[in-house]
């Protein structure tokens, strides 16, 4: 097995943790899982919404912008999928597992696959996590 990358401030403040795992025995350490970065999650949010709205909106059949430019409203479509799914390409690089500190803050990326030792357990809340350790 790889020995766990340590992580930058910067990356521990960018990344989100979904479900966590507290330490079972003594040499264990806290294990969290997540990755993806909140503004990551916010632009899919809005590239999704603005999707939806653009599909939702019905121009008039005789609009200009209809008759004149279909090539350009697919352009602009293109954009917006790349716009949106090229950066998730990086992004999905780093969704796995993290070792925890004891405010459940990431420190270390230990993998995609779940360790050995959570392998069969269900993970947390962070708020179930937080009275757990505390």
């Amino acid at each position: 097995m790889k020995e766990p990358q340590e992580l930058t401030s910067t990356e521990q403040e960018r990344l989100t943790i979904s479900a966590y795992w507290p330490q079972i025995a003594t040499e264990e350490t806290p294990i969290g899982y997540g990755g993806l970065n909140k503004r990551f999650i916010i632009a899919e949010c809005i590239g999704l919404l603005l999707t939806l709205s653009s599909r939702l909106v019905r121009l008039p059949v005789g609009s200009r912008f209809i008759a004149l430019n279909p090539w350009l409203r697919v352009s602009f479509m293109l954009i917006m999928l790349l716009l949106l799914f090229l950066p998730g390409r990086q992004q999905r690089k780093k969704i796995g597992f993290y070792q925890l500190d004891e405010h459940g803050t990431p420190t270390h990326y230990i993998s995609r696959f779940p360790p050995a030792s959570i392998r069969g357990h269900i993970g947390l809340s962070r708020k179930r996590f937080l009275q757990s350790i505390g």
